[in-house]
């Protein structure tokens, strides 16, 4: 699991953790999700080809 120093409002569960993040046009690539939350902290399991196969595989049924 990754963590990051921060914590979200209540919600958050679920949101999305980016890499390559393009903020003019609003896309990015997701790594991982939020997953669970300390008093300061927030991790999400890592992402990876496993998932990104699982995804295309379901986007072309």
């Amino acid at each position: 699991m990754w963590g990051i120093d921060c914590v979200q409002t209540g919600g958050s569960s679920g949101g999305a953790f980016l890499a390559e993040f393009k903020a003019d046009k609003g896309v990015g690539v997701l790594v991982g999700n939020i997953a669970v939350g300390t008093d300061a902290s927030e991790y999400h399991p890592r992402l990876g080809d496993r998932a990104r196969r699982l995804y295309k595989a379901a986007s072309r049924a």
